[in-house]
């Protein structure tokens, strides 16, 4: 499994996060900004998914940016995650911990 998916493009979920807001209520200005989530034992995830459809059955307003399966591994770790979490919401959710993203990082 980690050979093909070392060799696979995932789209990594993007969203604008605003960092100011004007007095009417506008953005005044904001970022982009990977998405994570946290589960009940406080462990984040990176989400990335397979495809298009898979990420707008999550949030049709996400934005894909499409890396390859090793950067979206390496960008989990970077950013602290304990794990990358492929199509959150389906149709096959995979869960994918910390110790098996440092293998897809080596594996060719």
């Amino acid at each position: 499994m980690l050979r093909a998916l070392a060799g696979s493009r995932l789209l990594v979920a993007v969203m604008a996060v605003a960092d100011e807001i004007a007095e009417d209520g506008s953005d005044k200005s904001s970022h982009m900004a990977v998405v994570s989530m946290v589960n009940a034992s406080g462990e984040k995830g990176l989400l990335a998914f397979t495809g298009l459809d898979s990420m707008a059955a999550w949030n049709p307003d996400a934005r894909p940016v499409p890396v390859p399966a090793r950067a979206a591994a390496e960008a989990a770790l970077a950013d602290g995650a304990q794990a990358l979490v492929i199509d959150v919401a389906g149709p096959a959710r995979l869960v994918l911990p910390a110790e098996v993203l440092s293998e897809l990082m080596g594996a060719k």
